[in-house]
C-alpha cells in the first residue's frame, strides 16, 4: 500500500516511517526542512520536502506520490519554546491543523486516496496521561497547561467524513489503526 505521511519526521511521524516501512508499505514522507530528508531516505520512506501551509506543494507532493493512505502529523511543535505566550507559539500548528488539513483533504480527493487519517499518536504506544491532581499540576505546569491537558479537545474526523463521503469501520483511529497496522504486517510477512 502507498502511504503519505505528511510530517514525517515530527515527534510521531518518525517513529510511524519505520512502523510502516517494515509492514511492506511504500511511505512518503514530508519534512519542511531539506536536512531532514536524507533521515527520511534512511528509514526507507521517499522524502517530499514541502510546507504544510503551501497548498501547490502540498498537491504536487500528493500527486507525485499517488498514495492510498494520508496520514496527516503535521505540526510546528519542535518550534515552541515558551508557554508564556502559548497562542503565539501554537499559531503554527493551528493553522496546519485548518489549511494544511484543508490542503491534504483537497490533495486526497484530487489523487484518489481511499483513507484519511488525522493525528496518530495513541496507537503507537503512547502511554496515556498520567492522573495527578489538579492542584499539583498547576504548580508545576501552570493553570494553562492544566487546563489544555484537562478541557482541551481531540481532533474530529467529521470534515473529512464529510468532505470524502466515508464512513470509518471503527469508531475511532485508537480502535482501528492498531487492526489496519496487524493486517497490514500480516500481509507483508
Amino acid at each position: 500500500m502507498r502511504v503519505f505521511v505528511a510530517g514525517a519526521t515530527g515527534a510521531i511521524g518518525q517513529y510511524l516511517i519505520p512502523i510502516l516501512v517494515a509492514a511492506g508499505h511504500e511511505v512518503t514522507g514530508t519534512t519542511r526542512s531539506p536536512s531532514k530528508a536524507s533521515q527520511l531516505k534512511t528509514a526507507g520512506a521517499t522524502p517530499a520536502v514541502v510546507d504544510g501551509l503551501d497548498r501547490q506543494g502540498v498537491l504536487d507532493a500528493v500527486r507525485a506520490a499517488q498514495p492510498d493512505v494520508i496520514v496527516h502529523q503535521m505540526t510546528a511543535l519542535a518550534s515552541m519554546r515558551n508557554f508564556r505566550n502559548f497562542d503565539k507559539e501554537f499559531a503554527v500548528t493551528n493553522e496546519l491543523r485548518t489549511k494544511g488539513t484543508d490542503y491534504l483533504l483537497e490533495a486526497a480527493q484530487q489523487a484518489g486516496a481511499r483513507r484519511f487519517m488525522p493525528y496518530l499518536s495513541g496507537c503507537l504506544g503512547v502511554k496515556p496521561p498520567m492522573n495527578a491532581p489538579a492542584w499539583l499540576g498547576q504548580l508545576l505546569a501552570g493553570e494553562l497547561v492544566v487546563s489544555l491537558m484537562t478541557e482541551a479537545r481531540g481532533s474530529s474526523n467529521a470534515k473529512a467524513k464529510r468532505e470524502l463521503g466515508w464512513t470509518p469501520r471503527y469508531p475511532s483511529w485508537r480502535d482501528g489503526f492498531p487492526v489496519w497496522a496487524k493486517d497490514a504486517h500480516d500481509r507483508a510477512a
